[in-house]
C-alpha cells in the first residue's frame, strides 16, 4: 500500500511538472512570437522599400537577412510549441513538398559567418533539389 502511494504521489508530481511546462512554453510562444512579429513587419517594409528608397542597398541585404533570421527564428519557437503537443498526443502532421535546394541555400547564408569564421568547406552538390514527402 505504501509503494502504492508513493508511486501515485510521484505519477502526480509529473504530471503537474508536465503540465507546468506545457504552459511555460505556450506562455514564452507568446510572448516571443509578438516582438518577432515586430521584427519580421519591419524588415519587410524595409526589404520592399514600402516607404521610399533606403538609400544604401546593403540596408536592403540586411533587412532580408534580419527577415530570413526571425522566421528561422520563427520557426525554431513553433517546433518548440509541436514537441509539446507530440508529448501530449495532440499533434497532427501536414505532408508538403520541399525545396532542398532553397533550403540548403538559404540555411547556408544565415550560417555564413560561421562557415567562414570555421573555416568549414560547404558543399550542397550531388542531391536531388526536389523531395516529396
Amino acid at each position: 500500500m505504501r509503494t502504492e502511494r508513493e508511486l501515485r504521489s510521484q505519477k502526480e508530481i509529473a504530471e503537474e511538472a508536465s503540465r507546468t511546462k506545457s504552459e511555460f512554453l505556450a506562455h514564452m510562444s507568446h510572448e516571443l512570437r509578438t516582438p518577432l512579429n515586430a521584427i519580421l513587419g519591419f524588415s519587410d517594409i524595409i526589404q520592399q522599400q514600402t516607404f521610399g528608397p533606403v538609400g544604401n542597398e546593403s540596408y536592403v541585404s540586411y533587412a532580408t537577412d534580419i527577415h530570413k533570421s526571425g522566421e528561422h527564428l520563427l520557426s525554431l519557437i513553433n517546433d518548440l510549441l509541436d514537441l509539446s503537443k507530440i508529448e501530449a498526443g495532440k499533434l497532427d502532421l501536414d505532408e508538403e513538398s520541399l525545396n532542398l535546394e532553397e533550403l540548403i541555400e538559404v540555411s547556408k547564408h544565415l550560417l555564413k559567418k560561421d562557415i567562414d569564421d570555421r573555416k568549414i568547406e560547404f558543399s550542397s552538390r550531388g542531391f536531388n533539389s526536389q523531395v516529396h514527402n
